[in-house]
């Protein structure tokens, strides 16, 4: 079975926060569009019954996020469940515990892995994780990408916080051998939203790429790709949701909350939840019910 939105589009990835535990705090962290306070995390059982329903329907791809995934114990035992039922396992990580797990996760069957770097600063990254940890980041980089294919280094651009080190990145994320993935800060439509000062337009920075010998690639789910072969390839992926229609209309995407409710959208507060005990039949109903609400975000007037 295949499902498809009211748009066209397909419904192949979920997207599973693990736990809302994070050991950073990072000042312009979204959470996963997870609800505060929501502080029960669903049990491996509960995460198959889930998984089996989602390859029924068609999902063949999870991606696993936070908080931070691997502060959960059992994030091994998980990645292996997930490694029955889905054809491409990833997660996203801010990378301090990497260096402990890289290796299991691996043989356990996650394929691919984004982690979060937005300075290679030791001063800045304290002010933006409010941890000192960039030694334990790099380490987890290190190790990374011998095992996994593709590593993503994922940097949210921030005005006059980390804009300035663009560059330093690009060749961070060349010599390293992983994929730079830039994203522009993504706020909610609220004017009073404070975060809107640290917006930064990426234009000149993908006009700059260009200048250097860059290609410039379009990709199937609306983002683009800028790739440089210099001896070695040098991949750097722009993230620019914002008012970008082609973005979301490439959006395949059906995400689960730590506390299992199925949401339709980051961008979104409405959500369907799982209470506890659920069957099977209430995890289906409750998927093609969230599959209704999908809509792309910045093309149909917000509600």
């Amino acid at each position: 079975m295949q499902v498809v939105d009211r748009y066209g589009r397909v419904l192949s990835r979920l997207r599973v926060s693990v736990t809302n535990r994070c050991n950073f705090r990072c000042f312009f962290c979204h959470m996963e569009g997870e609800r505060i306070g929501m502080n029960r995390e669903l049990t491996l059982r509960e995460y198959r019954d889930i998984f089996q329903v989602c390859k029924e329907l068609g999902i063949t791809r999870v991606k696993f996020t936070g908080g931070e995934p691997l502060l959960r114990e059992d994030i091994v035992d998980l990645v292996s469940l997930a490694s029955k039922y889905f054809e491409d396992i990833s997660l996203t990580t801010n990378g301090s515990l990497l260096a402990h797990y890289a290796k299991e996760l691996a043989n356990a069957g996650l394929n691919r892995i984004n982690i979060s770097l937005h300075t290679l600063r030791r001063d800045k990254f304290r002010n933006i994780t409010g941890v000192d940890k960039l030694e334990e980041v790099l380490h987890g980089v290190e190790l990374a990408a011998h095992l996994f294919d593709p590593v993503k280094l994922n940097v949210t651009v921030m005005k006059e916080v980390n804009d300035n080190e663009l560059w330093s990145l690009v060749e961070f994320s060349g010599k390293s051998g992983v994929i730079l993935q830039v994203i522009e800060l993504q706020m909610t439509p609220n004017i009073n939203n404070p975060l809107r000062t640290y917006h930064y337009d990426l234009e000149p920075f993908m006009k700059k790429l260009e200048e250097e010998g860059f290609r410039k690639m379009k990709t199937k789910r609306g983002k683009t790709k800028f790739v440089k072969e210099e001896g070695k390839r040098f991949e750097i992926d722009i993230v620019k949701p914002i008012h970008n229609g082609s973005f979301c209309m490439g959006c395949e995407t059906l995400r689960l909350t730590s506390y299992g409710a199925f949401k339709p959208c980051l961008m979104r507060s409405d959500e369907i939840l799982l209470k506890e005990g659920f069957e099977k039949a209430e995890i289906r109903d409750a998927i093609l019910r969230t599959n209704e609400l999908r809509r792309p975000y910045w093309v149909v007037a917000n509600v």
